[in-house]
């Protein structure tokens, strides 16, 4: 990767660089998803077997927790590299923009909502 990429061609210039504490991490898949408060919570899982290989079980080995806008970043650079992916298996790169985009999803109530919500139908109980 180089230390300096464009979000578009043409585009600004943005410095990227390699911190000395990042690892790799391999994971299977999504163990499953959420957005609460406008932040994108997922679960990355690794596929485990028993001794015999008869029982699965999903584990959860890191949670990548970003804002709406990253969410949707990482979806555009997804999409480009499985539309730039190889049928054979070789050798694709996309880069993420790291300009947020717009979110159209709508997020969860608050809990502040939840709570104001809750109030208003108690005191129609009593």
């Amino acid at each position: 990767m180089s230390d300096t990429q464009s979000t578009e061609p043409g585009g600004p210039a943005v410095n990227i660089v390699l911190d000395a504490d990042c690892r790799d991490l391999f994971v299977d898949g999504v163990g499953g998803a959420m957005v609460r408060d406008g932040v994108v919570r997922l679960n990355l899982v690794n596929t485990r077997y028993d001794f015999h290989g008869a029982a699965v079980e999903h584990a959860v080995v890191a949670r990548l927790i970003m804002s709406r806008s990253g969410a949707r970043n990482l979806q555009t650079a997804l999409s480009q590299l499985a539309s730039r992916m190889p049928q054979d298996g070789g050798t694709a790169t996309a880069t993420a923009g790291v300009t947020p985009a717009p979110i159209s999803a709508t997020p969860t109530e608050s809990v502040n909502e939840r709570a104001s919500r809750t109030r208003s139908r108690s005191k129609k109980k009593s």
